[in-house]
C-alpha cells in the first residue's frame, strides 16, 4: 500500500477525493425548473435519494471515526 501512498494521511485523502469524484454527477438535479411542480419534485427526491444512497455509508463511518481522526 505505502508504495502508491507516502502515508495513511494520503490514503485517506486520496479515498476522499476519489469518493468525491464519484458522487460529484449526483449533486446536479437535471433539468431544475423545468415540468410541473409534481415532476419537479419527483425529480428533487430522486437525485437526493440516489445521493442519500451513494453516501450514507461513508458517511456513517467517517462520523464514527471523526472524533479520533484529525484527517476526517
Amino acid at each position: 500500500m505505502y508504495r502508491y501512498f507516502e502515508d495513511r494521511s494520503a490514503l485517506v485523502r486520496a479515498s476522499i477525493d476519489r469518493h468525491f469524484e464519484q458522487i460529484e454527477p449526483l449533486v446536479v438535479v437535471p433539468h431544475l425548473g423545468e415540468g410541473s411542480l409534481d415532476e419537479r419534485i419527483d425529480r428533487l427526491v430522486r437525485t437526493r435519494v440516489t445521493l442519500h444512497d451513494a453516501v450514507s455509508a461513508a458517511y456513517r463511518a467517517a462520523s464514527a471515526k471523526a472524533p479520533t481522526d484529525p484527517m476526517l
